[in-house]
């Protein structure tokens, strides 16, 4: 009877021992403590009170106390790696002409200059819905609302509205409604890494653009759209997109390097061009291919 009480207790303390463990000794693992200081490496030991971390490259090891880990998670979680190595990319919603339907923060303003000429801006009202404005130089030019919506962990749906004009109405022979826009969009990923589907249609004032035998006081162009951004390091991040123009049978392709140059601030360099359908082949038309720089802004 007593044998089998002592064995009845080694094997709870065991059980015990086991729910203390976190790591698997030998594996790479990302861990961040409650000071906000990040180490990743391998696990060499670990008990009830301290954890062994071992840095790849300069082979020193670091014991942790494990009251002081606020998170951690396997290299090969690549999701997790990136949030506690990378954090949260607050720049990483804007293409050069499309953005991911992530959710808006309340507490955050986001500003895109393009080319120092035409700046956005979103005014979040609350994590889904924000009001859009944008300006050339410092004349307004348009305004909007965005909807952004969170269905699953890593996907979100979003719309866009907007009009385009001459608000203050400066040139009275022309109608200050110089165009309109919608947008829907979808986001797979997290601000890190994301993938983002967008179908839209775009009215522009037939005033402007003057084209014959069009009656319609707007002419309509569809568009759909892939974008993707990555996230490689802290401070770098790169960009793609294509819109596919089926009126013109064109594509408009773009890529750009995001680099963080302050917390609330970064720089987008990069291009884009016109693809034509020449027969049965997209070509790049070079005289279209265009320098791109912009400057994204936390407020």
């Amino acid at each position: 009877m007593r044998s089998a009480l002592f064995i009845c207790l080694m094997l709870a303390g065991w059980l015990r021992a086991q729910d203390s463990l976190w790591f698997h000794p030998g594996m790479i693992y990302a861990i961040k403590t409650v000071d906000e200081v990040t180490y990743s490496g391998i696990i060499r030991n670990e008990d009830g009170k301290f954890v062994t971390i071992q840095d790849i490259k300069s082979r020193e090891k670091v014991e942790l106390r494990k009251t002081a880990i606020a998170s951690y998670a396997r290299v090969n979680d690549r999701d997790a790696y990136e949030e506690i190595i990378l954090g949260r990319f607050i720049f990483g919603r804007q293409a050069i002409f499309t953005n991911a339907a992530f959710l808006f923060d309340p507490d955050e303003m986001h500003g895109n200059n393009q080319w120092i000429l035409l700046d956005h801006v979103d005014y979040p009202l609350n994590e889904n819905v924000a009001i859009s404005s944008s300006a050339f130089a410092i004349f307004p030019m348009s305004v909007g609302v965005r909807t952004h919506f969170q269905l699953k962990k890593k996907f979100y749906l979003g719309g866009h509205a907007y009009v385009v004009g001459d608000l203050f109405n400066l040139q009275r022979e022309i109608s200050p409604l110089w165009g309109w826009g919608a947008v829907l969009k979808a986001t797979t990923g997290t601000s890190n890494r994301s993938l983002t589907f967008t179908g839209g249609i775009i009215g522009i004032n037939n005033d402007l653009l003057g084209i014959s035998g069009v009656h319609r006081p707007f002419v309509t162009l569809p568009y759909l759209g892939l974008s993707a951004i990555k996230r490689f390091t802290p401070k770098v991040a790169a960009t793609a997109e294509a819109l596919y123009l089926p009126t013109a049978k064109s594509f408009v392709t773009s890529s750009a390097l995001k680099l963080v140059v302050a917390d609330n601030m970064c720089i987008a360099l990069g291009a884009f061009g016109l693809v034509n359908q020449t027969n049965s082949y997209f070509k790049l038309d070079r005289s279209t291919l265009l320098p791109y720089i912009g400057l994204e802004r936390k407020f």
